[in-house]
């Protein structure tokens, strides 16, 4: 579905029952005189409600047209009953995958049962100029433990010898002040750490781990 004319709008809206219809790819929305998007929407939901086989939506847009999108009710609790397959593509410069993620979140959240999806692809259609660009956008998921901190550097003696040859990396951003008070004596024990702290660590490496090894591209060297 791109920009639908009256007469295809007419045409569609006359069909009872779309029975071989599975998927259906969106492009977006085009604003009215207005300058308002979301015109589509509503046509989407009324192919979905008439297709009982329908289980997978490709969605390439911005994110106003994603978050209007997900302000739609109905259509949430139709996907999320409906839906296995979902593909969303970004096409902003300024997207990321956290801005879409948000947008399938509040769709879904319509529903109070399961979702029967399976599979969700989200990616942003535009290559980031430097891999900062794409720790920064995931660094919002860490919100809750305060930790979206993020600066250019880090290495050690650890990761030297792979960074030195164009492999990325990265380190804790934490407070060292107190670090080679314990580094390599008798006290340098796991059972004296905060395991808080431990815990916290460990979440911010998996969330980044997680999220780099799901990335559409690979990080730039």
């Amino acid at each position: 579905m791109d920009y639908m004319g009256d007469e295809l709008i007419k045409n569609t809206q006359a069909v009872s029952r779309w029975y071989c219809l599975r998927k259906i790819i969106l492009e977006g929305d085009f604003p009215d005189d207005n300058g308002i998007v979301g015109g589509n929407i509503p046509h989407l939901l009324h192919i979905a409600q008439r297709s009982p086989h329908f289980h997978e939506l490709h969605i390439n847009s911005d994110l106003d047209f994603g978050r209007i999108l997900a302000l739609n009710v109905e259509l949430g609790i139709l996907l999320s009953a409906q839906l296995e397959i979902l593909y969303f593509t970004g096409q902003q410069a300024n997207c990321s995958l956290l801005h879409l993620t948000r947008i399938i979140d509040d769709l879904f959240a319509h529903s109070s049962s399961p979702s029967c999806l399976k599979q969700l692809t989200v990616k942003v259609d535009a290559h980031p100029s430097s891999w900062l660009n794409i720790i920064e956008s995931i660094s919002g998921q860490l919100k809750p433990i305060n930790a979206t901190q993020v600066a250019p550097g880090g290495g050690g003696t650890d990761i030297d010898p792979w960074t030195d040859h164009g492999v990325p990396g990265a380190s804790l951003l934490n407070d060292n002040s107190d670090y080679f008070a314990y580094h390599h004596s008798r006290g340098d024990m796991m059972n004296v750490l905060n395991s808080t702290d431990v815990d916290l660590a460990a979440a911010v490496w998996a969330v980044y781990a997680f999220a780099i090894a799901n990335l559409e591209h690979r990080l730039p060297r």
